[in-house]
């Protein structure tokens, strides 16, 4: 089953690791989330605000990653 987070959870989980400068790992640790989780935020977040821009072949890879 898949959990689903808030954006305010999904937000606060990239930001300790951009502002705060901690690692994916303490951050999972902390969170209690699995790292690949933390990673597809982070990938989730830069899509979204646009800072990622992908060719149509990586974007359909990452749709499936993110689904």
């Amino acid at each position: 089953m898949t959990k689903k987070y808030d954006k305010e959870f999904k937000m606060e989980t990239v930001r300790l690791i951009q502002e705060e400068g901690k690692s994916v790992a303490q951050v999972a640790r902390e969170m209690d989330l699995h790292q690949n989780t933390i990673y597809q935020l982070q990938l989730q977040q830069k899509l979204n605000s646009g800072t990622l821009m992908l060719d149509s072949s990586q974007y359909f890879s990452s749709l499936l990653v993110l689904r």
